[in-house]
């Protein structure tokens, strides 16, 4: 029986550390689209840019940010820099 708990327990823990690290890996890839779509937006300077970083800091704000055109990132970023 104990056995079968330091089985238990051992899997459970192997699939935490697995989910753990599927979650920072799709951050890191979000993170990389993120700085991507920012280069892509047009009248920006790389102070612009660095700030930009620092606006978009909600998922529900990323989304929205990555599915906007290069133009409406631009008014975006416009709008947020005032």
């Amino acid at each position: 029986m104990g056995r079968i708990s330091l089985s238990i327990d051992s899997i459970v823990t192997d699939f935490r550390i697995h989910n753990l690290m599927a979650k920072r890996e799709k951050e890191r890839e979000q993170q990389s689209y993120m700085w991507d779509a920012i280069k892509e937006t047009p009248n920006l300077d790389e102070h612009a840019r660095y700030k930009v970083l620092s606006l978009l800091h909600s998922n529900t704000k990323k989304d929205a940010f990555l599915k906007m055109s290069p133009e409406e990132r631009s008014n975006w970023i416009s709008y947020n820099l005032e």
